[in-house]
């Protein structure tokens, strides 16, 4: 849970830097790749151009070209156009690879920013010919005609076709043209002759194909019933294509043909689509896909109805429902999904691209693969930023669309992480460390990304890549371990540092393979009847995905069910083996393992097997004598006892202790000797004579041993046979044999014991036919094999049995660990025990706050084997102690060691920052709760005294203005109105107005004067005000205000200059006041009183600027206010 905790606040995080950075990197420029066909049919020695049809909005972009995979060097025959076609000026196939153009052509184009495709195409030589040859054809006068040709081209423009008659012309039409279909009517002795269709191919005269055909008319009766000819009932076209399907109806009277669709409906002309040409032919001008389905053609006639149905089918290019965005912006470890989904008829496949490279999904781990259509899924790695595609295909063409993507790091991330390592634990757990990654001050890290996926070895053919799933895993320490993996499998596993602010780059990947299983499977089996004696067993490797490991070594086990299982171990090139030594008429079971190094599977994957029934007459078998020729070579002699046999004899050849090959010999009933070569010297081997009828039914046999020597050397005691083997407890096995068949004297046994694992031998000698082995590990398979000794001579050991004592209780588990989770909820986990001495069956987890009691005082609960981690909630107590033993069958082991944690401590809570109880935030306000609600009451007091002083500041000047015009007397602001005066005529000693303390009308006014003009006029001369804000010259600069249309007379007033408007003017914008400072350092201001100021009310007037706006101030607005500024 802290781990799905932590991964979606690492995505919340990212979604806010991916707003970010899509608001701050500039997108590349636009790329189009407009739709093509993906076929390209020419003629040969012909010229060739094939466009390249990309359309950018950066003109930096480099072509090149490919062809099957190799890329296309300029030369004088075959070169690049400027605008990026590849052109062949003769296009050539020859029997000599290098002079042969066919073949698969790609253009890409590079800028800047990466790679992308524009073109791919298959380019074929072809000779155009008639698919569709018109035939001569017979018609009674007054009957219809058809003749039909039809060329093979896989051309998207259709080629172009004419029908000529020696008498009656060129026939064209959209039938003929499109379709090179031609019919007539109701046919006379005129129409009858030669009819040729010619195909134009091209646009030269030359390219022509022509046939032609005869038309016989010859009188008769035609039908009274009208019947239909035959014409294609099932059309495929091409969309944009024209169709006609054709209803020929010939003989009868008053026939009425009409057209439905498949649910009953009419078809009915429709201008430039369709036409109902002819004798109610069902024509479509321009096929769309909406236009395919089944259409029925009904006659009726004074008899009865006729009724057909057509199919027509539309093939459409692909053309895409989804695709991805043309620009993606993405921070780092951020993953993106591209989805690009296409229809069309045959239905497109779809294949993406990155940067020009295909992209295949990777084999996954158990034979699984990544699918990546439609979805492409991106990891966010910085080598993830490029250009992708998605190229839809089908027989009609490509369509390609594309998407730029990047990754980019962000500012005051952390930096790289660095000292990345991998250790495989076991066959499903890697252990991954690192350095801590250093990061900018008040950046923390808040946790690492471990991004992991299986390493396969696969090569990717041409100009490909491939796309591998990845996993991830979250932690804050600088350490994790990954488990859920599969058994002797590469893993590449790298590493990224997440802090408020995004992601660092990914760390240098390191690559590990996980440990050897045992192998999950076994091998198929066969059993091929050999004799009444023998069998032979052949089996087949395991799947890859299943051996877990190397395979080294197979066990073949095979007896009957009252008898001893015996077991044979061979070398891993072994795949077969041939039994022998079985009795007659009896049920064997058969089984074969493979094993690596750490052992074999326990499966019980038996087959059965009966020998066949056999008459052996045990007087007629044979006694054999050896006589040694030399150390590798022996003669065999036998005597045939039996006169009448007229059978053959069967010898069998092989290693008495070691696999290798078996040498098999059939002679005839006449022969007595046999002699065998290529032996090696002192070796054991056993040799199987069979004596068979001839049904090949074996009549007598007899199994003996030979030692390879020479004929002056010293036999060797052969090995003794071991039968059952006894466990009789966890540490001790009970061991008997048989002794060997030998003329020599044998005077003790010498026993070898040793772990399967591969451990030293041990050796025992006993003096009798029986031992028993003790102080065994438990659980553990031991190989066990026995050896004879003479005076003089030791013999070899015999073939090993394996045999494993009983389950023992386990060691304590090993690397006990604690963490809270949140208060109150610890998480233990565990490694199995080091000796588990059985089959772990449950844990038994101890807890308790003191440690100090008796286990049976502690409280406990049980966890199945098959998990090594538990949650334990609602711990009380401030501190617990934890301690856990592992059972097996045989009971429970011994406790662990003792660890203790404070589960209230959130600083051992590593892996539950999201935690609501003990995430930073949370740890952070239990230790600074005080200063965090100082800052608030502070924050509080700083704004209300803020707004207390503005309020005050505002109040007094409000104050300070009412007071001095309250002190004014009426004959101060009387107007003085002289109607000859002009407009923009001032009053006064000198040519400048004043204008008294401005700012103390308004505290705001200083602001609403900026970049502000002022203009007043004196006599002739007119000057300009600026705002000193202004950069611009005075001189020859007027501002124009509507206060011109009304006639105005100046006011003295507490401005030196006042324009009073008068009464009788319709706009009121005429109250404007002109005034220009004369101390340089005042700032000029337009003032003006409304006209109800003036008559003596105590409300001082209110001081306005006008901006230069043609709606100055004091215009009524559009909601009917006046004094407001119209936006």
């Amino acid at each position: 849970m802290c781990v799905e905790l932590r991964g979606n606040l690492v995505l919340f995080f990212a979604f806010f830097c991916v707003i970010f950075v899509s608001g701050n990197l500039e997108p590349p420029p636009s790329v189009t790749v407009q739709p093509s066909a993906n076929t390209i049919e020419v003629l040969k020695n012909s010229r060739l151009v094939i466009n390249c049809p990309i359309t950018s909005d950066i003109s930096n972009i480099t072509i090149s070209w490919t062809k099957d995979g190799i890329v296309l060097l300029p030369q004088k025959r075959v070169y690049v156009a400027l605008d990026g076609s590849l052109i062949i000026e003769k296009f050539l196939k020859k029997r000599r690879k290098s002079r042969d153009d066919t073949g698969f052509y790609e253009c890409y184009a590079t800028n800047s920013y990466g790679t992308f495709i524009g073109r791919q195409v298959e380019v074929k030589v072809t000779k155009p010919t008639l698919r569709i040859e018109p035939e001569n054809i017979n018609v009674i006068a007054g009957g219809v005609a058809r003749f039909q040709c039809q060329i093979e081209s896989a051309s998207p423009k259709a080629p172009f076709c004419v029908w000529e008659h020696p008498t009656q012309g060129s026939h064209l039409n959209s039938m003929t043209s499109h379709l090179g279909i031609l019919q007539l009517y109701n046919v006379s002795d005129t129409d009858g002759g030669e009819y040729t269709c010619r195909y134009f191919t091209s646009l030269h005269s030359s390219d022509v194909l022509e046939k032609s055909a005869f038309l016989s008319v010859h009188s008769g009766q035609l039908p009274g019933i009208p019947t239909l000819l035959n014409t294609p009932q099932n059309l495929s076209v091409i969309s944009g294509r024209p169709a006609l399907l054709e209803c020929l109806v010939e003989g009868g009277q008053n026939v009425k043909i009409s057209w439905r669709y498949s649910n009953g409906s009419e078809v009915r002309h429709e201008r430039g689509k369709i036409n109902l040409s002819g004798r109610l032919n069902l024509q479509f001008t321009n096929t769309i896909s909406d236009d395919a389905g089944t259409y029925r053609c009904i006659v009726q006639h004074a008899n009865g109805n006729l009724a057909r149905d057509y199919h027509l089918e539309v093939k459409v290019p692909p053309k895409f429902t989804v695709t991805p965005s043309e620009y993606s912006a993405n921070v780092l470890a951020a993953i993106t999904r591209l989805t690009c989904k296409a229809t069309g008829n045959p239905e497109p496949t779809v294949q993406w691209y990155k940067n020009g490279y295909k992209i295949y999904p990777a084999p996954g781990v158990q034979g699984t693969t990544l699918q990546i259509n439609p979805q492409l899924i991106l990891y966010g790695r910085l080598e993830d930023t490029g250009y992708y595609q998605c190229i839809a295909n089908n027989s009609l063409g490509i369509n390609v669309a594309t998407s730029w993507v990047v990754f980019e790091r962000q500012l005051y991330t952390p930096d790289i992480v660095t000292n990345v390592t991998a250790t495989a634990l076991s066959a499903t757990e890697v252990n991954v460390t690192w350095s801590p990654a250093a990061t900018p001050d008040g950046y923390p890290v808040m946790a690492y990304l471990v991004e992991y996926q299986f390493v396969h070895d696969l090569q990717c053919p041409g100009r490909c890549s491939f796309q591998t799933k990845s996993e991830r895993d979250v932690s804050k320490p600088n350490y994790v371990v990954i488990d859920n993996l599969q058994p002797y499998t590469k893993y590449r596993f790298a590493v990224q540092c997440m802090n408020a602010k995004g992601a660092s780059s990914m760390s240098k990947a390191v690559t590990v393979r996980t440990l050897e299983a045992v192998p999950i499977s076994v091998p198929d089996v066969q059993i091929m009847p050999d004799s009444s004696t023998s069998f032979r067993v052949a089996w087949t490797e395991i799947p890859e995905s299943d051996r877990n490991g190397v395979i080294t070594k197979y066990q073949l086990s095979y007896g009957t069910k009252d008898r001893m299982i015996t077991v044979i171990q061979l070398p891993a090139d072994t795949k077969d083996y041939l039994v022998t030594g079985l009795e007659p008429d009896s049920e064997y079971v058969v089984k074969v393992l493979a094993g690596n190094s750490k052992g074999f599977p326990d499966i019980d994957n038996w087959v059965s097997y009966r020998t066949p029934v056999s008459n052996i007459n045990g007087s007629s078998v044979p006694s054999l004598t050896f006589e040694p020729l030399n150390s590798t070579a022996v003669s065999i002699q036998w005597s045939n006892t039996d006169a009448d046999f007229a059978g053959s004899y069967r010898v069998v050849v092989q290693k008495l202790l070691q696999s290798g090959l078996v040498r098999e010999f059939n002679v005839s009933a006449l022969t007595t000797r046999l002699d065998i070569g290529g032996l090696e010297n002192r070796v054991f081997y056993k040799i199987d004579f069979m004596k068979r009828d001839e049904m090949n039914v074996v009549r007598g046999y007899v199994t003996e041993l030979y030692q390879s020597v020479g004929p002056e050397g010293e036999m060797e005691p052969p090995p003794p046979h071991i039968l059952n083997p006894e466990t009789r407890s966890s540490s001790i096995i009970s061991l008997s044999w048989e002794k060997p068949k030998t003329r020599l004297n044998i005077v003790k046994y010498t026993v070898k014991f040793m772990r399967s694992e591969g451990d030293s031998p041990q050796f025992i000698d006993s003096f009798t036919t029986q031992i028993t082995l003790q102080n065994l590990r438990p659980f553990t398979w031991y190989t066990v094999a026995v050896q004879s000794h003479t005076d003089t001579a030791d013999g070899p050991f015999c073939k090993p049995v394996i045999v494993q004592t009983k389950e023992g209780i386990p060691s304590p588990p090993e690397i006990l660990v604690a963490e809270v989770v949140s208060p109150g909820t610890v998480k233990l986990k565990w490694g199995p025990p080091k000796q588990q001495n059985g089959i772990i069956t449950y844990y038994i987890i101890y807890y308790n706050s003191n440690k100090d009691v008796a286990d049976d005082d502690w409280s406990s609960i049980h966890q199945n084997a098959s998990h090594t981690s538990v949650v334990l909630e609602d711990l009380k107590s401030e501190v617990y102690y934890f301690k856990l033993r592992a059972c097996t069958n045989a009971g429970a082991g011994r406790t662990s060691r003792v660890i203790m944690i404070d589960t209230l401590d959130c600083n051992s809570c590593p892996k539950c920052k999201d935690s609501e109880s003990c995430s930073d935030e949370s740890v952070g306000s239990k230790t600074n709760v005080f200063e965090q609600r100082l800052g608030i009451i502070i924050g509080c007091v700083v704004g209300f005294v803020c707004i207390f002083i503005c309020v005050t500041f505002v109040v007094f000047k409000q104050r300070e203005m009412r007071s001095r015009y309250q002190n004014r007397t009426r004959t101060e602001l009387a107007c003085r109105f002289n109607p000859n005066e002009q407009p923009g005529r001032y009053i006064g000693n000198t040519d400048t107005a004043r204008l008294h303390h401005y700012s103390t009308y308004s505290p705001m006014l200083r602001r609403m004067l900026e970049n502000t003009d002022y203009t007043y006029k004196a006599g002739n001369e007119q000057r300009a005000l600026l705002s000193p804000s202004s950069t611009g010259s005075v001189n020859n600069q007027t501002s124009t205000s509507n206060t011109d249309s009304c006639d105005t007379t100046p006011c003295s007033s507490d401005c030196d200059i006042v324009y009073h408007p008068i009464k009788n003017c319709e706009s009121v914008e005429t109250g404007l006041m002109l005034a220009e400072s004369r101390d340089k350092d005042m700032t000029p201001i337009n003032c003006s009183y409304n006209d109800s100021k003036i008559s003596g009310d105590d409300t001082p007037p209110v001081l306005e600027a006008n901006t230069g706006n043609a709606s100055s101030i004091g215009e009524r607005s559009e909601n009917g206010n006046p004094g407001e500024e119209s936006s």
